[in-house]
């Protein structure tokens, strides 16, 4: 198979058999609601994942789907830890057939013929355009189930369980439910959050069943007494519901702007105009990660050193203490175990020092960044602004050019009459005047007719020749402008540079933009005077019977 670099096509035709595919973060009630869903008619996996500690009541996903998923994230280099983007060369590789066929053995063994199931691991965030072409391998038909937490009561949870920075839990969270909605966007989906569930679980289950077109096997007035049993013993150690997202860095900033976007879905449906800001987190988050993902390897690193340290500190302390006991074994011993003890002491400080140094670098990153998004979102509106601005003189221009080609119409009907006008009224000129002017004076009257005539049409000319090289310029300064334009969005998509490239190319566009408008305000001000003239101009009409005149004295 040729590695392409995309996750593979899907068959659209829709099946019989239908799975509900619960998307969600680690730590973010998708337990609960596959609990719930089960208790409203769906199949659960034969094999679950057994109860713990952190989830008394149970995970509700299958225990060979978990394994499957750790071993493929495995074999495209991450875990289900891990904040950067997933492979998509992996689909290409020898690899996507084997855990296809793995895939689909697991959903046969663990749901055999049963056409109504739910499936959930948080992994499948990460993994869903596999799993898509799994089920549609098999004939069953996904629709989604988007549950979301509040993105600190995530980290805090995972903070408790793993001790994480609450940084490393936010940036795990954005990858999980941006994955998520790009993989479902355009397929049957809602939206909900665990408060929702939690504060109301008749209107949630009532709204999925709505929103994905289901009609549930068990009705909620019987299955009420067993999901609220079920939901009573829902043990909930951090709530953040009620706080704002601070945004005084990169990850914070992007977390709480997706966030908002999941908030206000669950709670007034999914809006299409949000599908470009959230591409948009995306797009910056995917080129951030590398970055982010070492800094955050390295800050659990400095950690798990920092916690080893205070445990080997803790039992040199306790083994001073009990060779205290002792009088003589203290004195044989103080001067080692009290030298140990220091040694651990400075490793220790040395530690958080160099973890307070990577906090540090972190921040600058994160602030540089976020400064980037900012100035390119500000050059990108500019030149947005840009673009409509040249549009609106371009179209003054043609304007212009058809009043101009209507008056030049209306001037050569004139001519034309006035030109008849002049040979009808020839004879009595020529009686009027044949008294009155001899041969001379019609001569020098010929003359200074035709002088008049050649200045005309050099005067003419000369307007006709401004006006073609004032479009020409408008044209180049057009063109040059939208090859400007070009350059800097393909300039934009190809920053690596630092801050200071950012800010000499907007100086310079911005330079650019104002040369711009000031020549085609000058030229729309040539056009403008040469309208004027054209206009205004009463000689060429006045002695066109004398042209008519001249012609007839010429011929007698």
């Amino acid at each position: 198979m040729i590695n392409t670099g995309e996750a593979p096509a899907v068959s659209s035709a829709w099946p019989t058999r239908t799975a509900l595919i619960v998307l969600g973060m680690h730590r973010s009630g998708t337990s609960a609601m596959s609990g719930v869903l089960a208790q409203m008619g769906c199949d659960l996996p034969k094999d679950l994942m057994p109860p713990t500690d952190a989830n008394p009541k149970g995970y509700f996903e299958s225990y060979k789907a978990y394994h499957l998923n750790d071993d493929l994230l495995a074999s495209a280099g991450s875990s289900w830890d891990d904040s950067t983007v997933f492979n998509p060369g992996w689909y290409g590789s020898p690899r996507y057939p084997e855990y296809r066929q793995r895939a689909a053995k697991v959903v046969e063994e663990e749901f055999g013929d049963s056409g109504f199931f739910v499936l959930k691991d948080p992994r499948m965030c990460r993994l869903l355009p596999f799993w898509q072409q799994v089920l549609a391998d098999l004939g069953v038909g996904p629709r989604y189930v988007c549950v979301h937490r509040h993105p600190r009561e995530v980290a805090a949870s995972l903070t408790r369980r793993e001790g994480w920075s609450e940084t490393v839990g936010l940036l795990l969270w954005l990858r999980h439910i941006l994955e998520a909605e790009a993989g479902s966007r355009g397929k049957p989906r809602t939206f909900v959050s665990y408060d929702m569930l939690m504060a109301d679980w008749r209107g949630t289950v009532g709204r999925i069943g709505d929103e994905l077109e289901l009609n549930w096997p068990r009705h909620p007035d019987n299955a009420a007494s067993d999901v609220e049993e079920f939901l009573s013993g829902e043990l909930r150690h951090f709530r953040a519901a009620s706080e704002q997202m601070p945004q005084h860095s990169l990850a914070f900033g992007w977390v709480a702007r997706a966030y908002e976007v999941l908030e206000r879905w669950a709670a007034d449906g999914e809006q299409v105009a949000d599908h470009a800001e959230l591409d948009a987190l995306r797009a910056a988050f995917d080129e951030a990660s590398p970055l982010l993902g070492l800094v955050a390897l390295e800050n659990r690193r400095l950690e798990a050193k920092l916690a080893k340290a205070e445990t080997t500190l803790t039992a040199a302390r306790a083994e001073a203490i009990g060779h205290a006991a002792s009088h003589a074994t203290e004195q044989r011993n103080r001067g080692a175990a009290e030298g140990l003890v220091a040694k651990l002491e400075a490793e220790l400080a040395a530690t958080a020092k160099g973890r307070r140094e990577l906090e540090n670098d972190l921040a600058q990153t994160r602030s540089a960044f976020l400064q980037r998004g900012h100035e390119l979102d500000e050059l990108r509106q500019q030149t947005e602004r840009d673009t409509a601005r040249i549009a609106r003189l371009s179209s003054e221009l043609e304007t212009l050019r058809d009043e101009l080609d209507r008056f030049e119409q209306r001037h050569e009907r004139d001519a034309r009459h006035l030109a008849q006008m002049a040979r009808q009224l020839a004879p009595l000129i020529r009686q009027e005047f044949g008294a009155v002017l001899d041969g001379k004076r019609a001569e020098e009257t010929v003359a200074r007719l035709e002088r008049e005539k050649a200045e005309l049409a050099l005067s003419h000319s000369q307007l006709e020749k401004r006006y073609l090289a004032a479009s020409e310029e408008v044209s180049r300064v057009r063109e040059s402008a939208v090859a400007e334009i070009a350059a800097l969005r393909a300039e934009r998509d190809d920053l690596k540079s630092l801050e200071e490239k950012v800010v000499t190319t907007a100086k310079t566009l911005e330079e650019k933009v104002v040369t711009t408008e000031k020549t085609l305000e000058q030229k729309a001000a040539e056009l403008e005077a040469f309208r004027q003239a054209i206009r205004t101009s009463t000689s060429w009409r006045l002695t066109a019977p004398l042209r008519g005149l001249s012609r007839l004295l010429k011929g007698r």
